[in-house]
């Protein structure tokens, strides 16, 4: 939902965080803070909760005990709450609450973690600070954690490549959409049993609480039109840039969260700082994504207002630079370090609009996730392309990007992709984030990316054209010949033109049937994929980064010159047509190497540059007559 926020706001808020970065006022930061145990918590007993609704300090909202939820997971209780004072009841539970802290009698019981949109009184969930004190003691790895698996995993589910819904060839990569802190923690229900046994609860009996959202927030404008359909739902920010923090100003009840993007534009997921020791923190009350050990940018922020509705309820704010790491992600909560500096993916778009020549170069930064990061690259490319043109209207787009890999040579990606309706910036993205998956998530090897280049040109035009006819000199001839070949494209609401090319036959092609087979790209790559399986199965990250440099650009026009014979393949190679005892030791199986084999042999392959997306194939067949000596 995009929310406009009027000048005075603004300029409020900015006068806020001003304050937050000059003042130099000794504060207490949560160290050595006295606990009380769930064990002592009783139902009636009042307290507070600390949290920002409005700037960077905390206000102080009051609370009365419901009762104590036993059981929620193997030895792990929840504390239910109701929120007495005016600000609770005007505000509700909000999303960006999440690791608000909660005290009785000044000790800190726990985290704010739980809510319910439903819900008519304004209950929540407070997750114990003893639970949430483990997660300190989690084992760190130093790893990014696995997200879909990449090719083993979809070789292992039988998955194979296809034709989308707007017939681009896909690889067979399980494109999930990152868990956008869709929070991997269980419900809480006040049961008839729980509720019989306390009066407190008895008015909320099969109340069910859920943990709260992040407040996921952006300053880009527009983004959820991008996002609608992948599960989050992004609150514009009044702030068009990161805002400053001094984190020596942080202290429990401060806002607190992650920085996914950072830059020309930020994304940010908010939540609430719930206990700080020195350096350390914890915050949340409940894990984000659930990754387990992880190194995700820490940022903070200042809140513009709390959002109440009926279908959801969320802080509206603005997120810092990134003050800090975020090092466990597990249930039930996240810690982390203040003044680390984080570890990001550096990226940077250069976009050039090809009708007016103009050009600008944006950089980002993002979190390094093998979930996060494919995506967000290309959300980042999608979202430049979006501000630049608004992403409506008639659309062609070229790119080449280059991701430089640690001890890798780079992996070149060149295509093109047009459209004239529906959703164009989401196909767009689904073009990259594919590839970025591939790398990122490939699921041999943990590779790093050291950057991203992404130069984009932008056309307003439509520049899709079919392959609508097929036309030779000749269909008998001699190795060293040549025939011409005629190609008529269709453009899009255009006539059709005729586009002539000289193919040379090999010399060394031995008589009998072929076929000429033309094709755009996304009919060649289904064709190789039925002619050669094995091209498409890698075996290393190696392989990966080589059949995504060999794809062919939807502008290049593809023509093969085949014939059906079943030949051998070692690994991604197709062999050429063998002596009876090299066939022989090939299938013995003394030979090192994936062995399968290829459908068609291909006698040469021509591949033309044109100024259209091509789609569609075409065929004919020619006879190739015997040498002359």
């Amino acid at each position: 939902m995009r929310m406009s926020m009027n000048s005075n706001r603004f300029v409020k808020l900015l006068a806020i965080s001003a304050v937050i970065y000059l003042s130099g006022v000794s504060i207490g930061l949560g160290a050595n803070v006295e606990i009380m145990p769930v064990s002592e918590i009783k139902p009636g007993m009042t307290g507070t909760c600390l949290t920002a609704l409005e700037g960077f300090e905390p206000e102080e909202l009051h609370i009365e005990i419901l009762g104590v939820i036993p059981g929620i997971n193997p030895q792990s209780n929840r504390i239910m709450f109701l929120g007495t004072c005016e600000r609770f009841k005007r505000f509700g539970v909000l999303a960006g609450m999440s690791g608000s802290p909660c005290y009785i009698d000044g000790k800190l019981i726990g985290a704010l973690a739980y809510g319910g949109v439903a819900e008519k009184e304004p209950i929540g969930g407070i997750t114990p600070i003893e639970e949430m004190l483990t997660v300190l003691n989690a084992p760190s790895t130093g790893r990014s954690r696995r997200a879909s698996g990449g090719f083993v995993a979809a070789q292992a589910a039988g998955l194979e490549p296809y034709l989308d819904n707007c017939g681009r060839f896909r690889l067979p990569l399980k494109l999930t959409p990152p868990p956008m802190f869709c929070q991997m923690a269980p419900e809480l229900e006040v049961s008839s049993h729980a509720a019989a046994s306390n009066s407190l609860l008895s008015n909320f009996a099969g109340a069910k609480l859920s943990p709260l959202p992040l407040s996921l927030v952006s300053s880009a404008g527009g983004m959820n039109g991008l996002l609608n359909g992948f599960g989050p739902v992004s609150v514009q920010s009044s702030s068009a840039k990161a805002i400053e923090i001094d984190p020596d100003r942080l202290r429990p009840g401060c806002p607190l969260g992650e920085a996914i993007v950072t830059g020309d534009f930020d994304i940010s997921a908010m939540g609430t700082l719930t206990y700080r020791d020195g350096d350390t923190i914890l915050a949340y009350g409940h894990p984000s994504s659930g990754a387990g050990s992880v190194s995700y940018p820490m940022c903070s922020g200042a809140i513009i207002t709390g959002f109440p509705s009926y279908q959801s309820n969320y802080k509206i704010s603005c997120a810092s630079r990134p003050i800090g790491v975020i090092t466990q992600d597990r249930y039930p909560a996240v810690a982390g370090k203040i003044g680390v500096k984080p570890d990001m993916l550096p990226a940077d778009v250069w976009l050039n609009d090809a009708l007016t020549g103009k050009s600008r170069k944006l950089h980002f930064d993002i979190i390094r996730d093998r979930f996060y990061a494919p995506f967000m690259l290309a959300l980042v490319a999608a979202y430049s392309v979006d501000t630049f043109q608004f992403g409506s209207g008639e659309m062609a787009i070229d790119w080449e990007i280059t991701a430089n890999i640690e001890n890798h040579p780079p992996v070149a990606l060149r295509d093109s992709y047009s459209a004239y309706q529906g959703d164009l910036m989401r196909s767009f993205l689904y073009s990259l984030w594919a590839p970025f998956v591939a790398i990122i998530d490939n699921g041999f090897e943990d590779v790093r990316v050291e950057g991203v280049q992404m130069r984009l040109k932008v056309r307003q035009l439509v520049d899709m054209a079919n392959i609508s006819s097929l036309s030779i000199d000749k269909k008998r001839l001699r190795p060293g010949e040549s025939l011409r070949l005629d190609v008529g494209i269709l453009p899009f609401e255009q006539k059709e033109t005729i586009q002539s090319f000289r193919l040379p036959i090999p010399k060394a092609c031995d008589s009998g049937g072929a076929e000429l087979l033309v094709f755009g790209a996304d009919s060649y790559q289904m064709w190789e994929h039925m002619r050669a399986k094995g091209k498409f199965e890698p075996k290393s990250f190696g392989d990966v980064a080589d059949m995504l440099s060999e794809a062919p650009s939807h502008r290049q026009l593809i023509v093969v010159l085949a014939r059906r014979s079943r030949t051998r393949m070692l690994g991604r190679e197709v062999l050429r047509q063998l002596p009876g005892s090299a066939d022989a030791i090939l299938s013995s199986g003394t030979t090192v190497g994936t062995q399968s084999e290829a459908r068609f042999e291909v006698l040469e392959k021509w591949v033309f540059d044109t100024d259209f997306n091509l789609n569609g194939q075409q065929k004919l067949t020619v006879n190739i007559k015997p040498r002359k000596y």
